[in-house]
């Protein structure tokens, strides 16, 4: 019995402060935010294949995300005219870059060819729109992402252009309403 008796004690183990783990938890968190941003950051863009030299639309949208523009007072307002044959209804509200604010509504009486999209304003110039639509209703109109422009003129109409579902330009006139 003439043993210690601090031998025969088991060390103890200091388990980390509470705050040591919340720590390592923030830590954590930003790193799966970094994780996610450069992953999202590294996909490819949506951008349509084009022949070189047969775009007449503008390519992805490059605004920077805290540039904010309103869509001049100009383009407001409903627009019709024709495009290829067919019959062209563009409706514009008043918005923002980025935002879903314009209608367009294309039909052909002759062949019963009606689509529609809903166009989110990509790129905002004093005289130029440049839209990514999503369709919204139709058959064989295309895929959603075309990109569809509409270019003021001098007297008071609007060039409209936009592609076929083969990839072919197709630009009418329109004037408000």
């Amino acid at each position: 019995m003439g043993q210690n008796l601090a031998e025969h004690r088991k060390p103890t183990v200091r388990r980390p402060p509470v705050w040591a783990w919340w720590a390592l938890a923030v830590a954590l968190a930003v790193l799966a935010a970094a994780l996610i941003t450069v992953l999202s950051l590294s996909e490819p863009g949506d951008t349509e294949p084009t022949t070189p030299g047969t775009s007449l639309i503008a390519p992805d949208d490059t605004t920077p995300l805290a540039a904010v523009w309103n869509v001049p007072p100009a383009f407001l307002g409903e627009w019709t005219g024709t495009a290829a044959g067919h019959d062209i209804v563009l409706t514009i509200n008043p918005g923002k870059n980025s935002e879903e604010i314009a209608r367009t509504l294309e039909s052909d009486a002759r062949s019963g060819l009606r689509c529609e999209w809903v166009d989110r304003v990509i790129t905002i110039t004093a005289d130029k729109l440049t839209f990514s639509g999503r369709l919204v209703g139709g058959a064989a109109c295309g895929d959603d992402g075309r990109r569809m422009a509409i270019t003021l003129r001098p007297d008071g109409s609007a060039e409209y252009t936009a592609p076929t579902p083969a990839g072919e330009a197709v630009t009418g006139t329109l004037r408000k309403n």
